[in-house]
């Protein structure tokens, strides 16, 4: 996850740039201290972006099996085992693709309710006109 934080922050960037500045001189003129302008006008506008990077971010940590595989293949007694390489083993070395197909779906069906729920939460309100 955080082998990608740079990649992340370019699209904060341009969520950032993208907010007008006569949008902050607005509410710095109406009396809105730096933490209320961060809270009230920044953090809303970059909804979008934020939906973006934390869902790309969970399914982009879900996926990463190449780094235990090669460095401890699951660790001593499975502390470093993460889903998908749960998933290769039960396929591979146990031979039960059963276990694997319902693990594989439900991991799918997961990652599919948690975007729906974070596109509905975090890009309501979000939207503005230049």
């Amino acid at each position: 996850m955080w082998k990608f934080a740079g990649y992340y922050m370019l699209f904060f960037l341009a969520g950032l740039q993208s907010i007008p500045a006569s949008t902050r001189e607005a509410a710095i003129v109406e009396g809105a201290t730096r933490t209320q302008v961060f809270f009230k006008v920044t953090l809303p506008l970059l909804r979008p972006t934020l939906s973006f990077v934390i869902t790309t971010a969970l399914i982009y940590s879900i996926t990463q099996i190449d780094h235990v595989a090669v460095m401890t293949r699951g660790g001593p007694d499975n502390a470093t085992t993460v889903l998908l390489y749960y998933i290769q083993n039960l396929a591979w070395d146990t031979h039960d693709l059963g276990k694997a197909s319902a693990a594989t779906f439900l991991t799918l069906a997961g990652l599919f309710a948690f975007s729906l729920i974070n596109l509905k939460l975090l890009e309501k309100g979000a939207h503005y006109e230049r």
